[in-house]
């Protein structure tokens, strides 16, 4: 039996992320290691099944965190311009799901007998696996049972922190089951304070991302890791992040509301892609915009929320001429509530 298996985490949601996929796979499959696949998104595609050895479906799937009502989230994305400031409060919804569905796989691999996994996202393309066969040896010759790299994070402030990369990562499947011991139920995600083991500190794990939950979990655990420095050791091992987990913001985060002005929202669409977009969107089917974004270009648009209110939107993404993704959402009264709290737009 093989004893090294490649985990691999995605949500091939989009062509493009679908294709990413692929690529992805077939690079892994070329060290000899088998691949287990997990992801919480139903995935059709033969061709997947046929690049991996296991596939593991979980059919929870937590698009965020606002709408289950959660409150308690801290600051996330912002964008300042001349005229007006637009803001996201951080909703790690997906870090939730991505902590599962990993946890599912390393479960899974520790039952079925491996010794050696090897974590990557689905958008991960290897280049260089001697590095990750360097790196296994480097830490069995060490007698360490995990290996993540290590990243110092700067703040606005000048200060900064450090946090484990959840790009790649790897070690001994019944050691890291048993070890890291962060909440699988989200219920117990969002509502129990988690105390950080290193200060004793008390936060709920809705105001952190899961690179720094995981750093914080296994700090009393140093002499078992084997810590790299990830810009120095890591980052020629394979392309990261070819297509974003998280939605561009001119496809998922379109709406924003000015807490002084009670009757209005804001459609704002931002191109945070490396490349070009076409964009259209729809309100109950409706041509609403259409129009190309240059990279880094936003549209911003104010509009009466009574418009908006038990309309369904639908927004079409496409590049290179080609359907890219579609995204649509029920604007609810109580969904636009939700959506208040969280996407805020301040003019100066």
């Amino acid at each position: 039996m093989n004893e090294n298996i490649f985990i691999v985490c995605a949500y091939p949601s989009t062509i493009s992320k679908l294709n990413t996929l692929k690529e992805c796979l077939i690079s892994l499959k070329r060290t000899g290691y088998d691949i287990l696949l997990t992801t919480n998104y139903k995935i059709i595609d033969e061709e997947i099944y046929q690049l991996v050895d296991y596939l593991i479906y979980d059919k929870t799937d937590i698009k965020s965190f606002v709408e289950l009502g959660v409150d308690n989230l801290g600051d996330g994305w912002t964008l300042h311009t001349e005229h007006f400031t637009v803001s996201t409060m951080f909703d790690n919804a997906y870090h939730y799901d991505i902590y599962r569905s990993t946890y599912n796989a390393i479960s899974l691999s520790n039952s079925l007998g491996y010794n050696f996994f090897v974590y990557v996202e689905g958008d991960c393309i290897l280049k260089d696996f001697d590095k990750i066969d360097e790196i296994k040896k480097q830490m069995f010759d060490n007698n360490k049972k995990l290996f993540f790299g290590k990243i110092f994070m700067s703040t606005p402030d000048g200060g900064g922190y450090y946090d484990y990369s959840t790009l790649l990562y790897g070690g001994i499947p019944n050691y890291y089951i048993t070890h890291v011991d962060i909440p699988y139920d989200v219920n117990d995600w969002i509502n129990k304070p988690y105390v950080l083991r290193k200060t004793n500190e008390s936060c709920f794990l809705t105001n952190l991302g899961l690179e720094v939950i995981i750093y914080h979990c296994l700090q009393i655990y140093t002499d078992d890791i084997l810590e790299l420095d990830f810009n120095n050791s890591m980052t020629n091992i394979a392309e990261y992040n070819k297509v974003s987990k998280i939605s561009e913001y001119a496809s998922n985060n379109i709406l924003y509301f000015d807490p002084k002005i009670s009757d209005n929202s804001y459609i704002f669409l931002y191109n945070t892609s490396n490349q070009d977009i076409y964009v259209k969107l729809y309100f109950d089917d409706v041509m609403f915009l259409e129009r190309n974004f240059c990279i880094q270009e936003w549209f911003l648009q104010d509009v009466n929320i009574q418009f908006i209110t038990n309309k369904t939107y639908k927004i079409e993404i496409f590049i290179n001429g080609e359907l890219n993704s579609i995204n649509e959402k029920k604007l609810t009264p109580e969904y636009i509530n939700l959506l208040k709290c969280k996407h805020r737009i301040n003019h100066h």
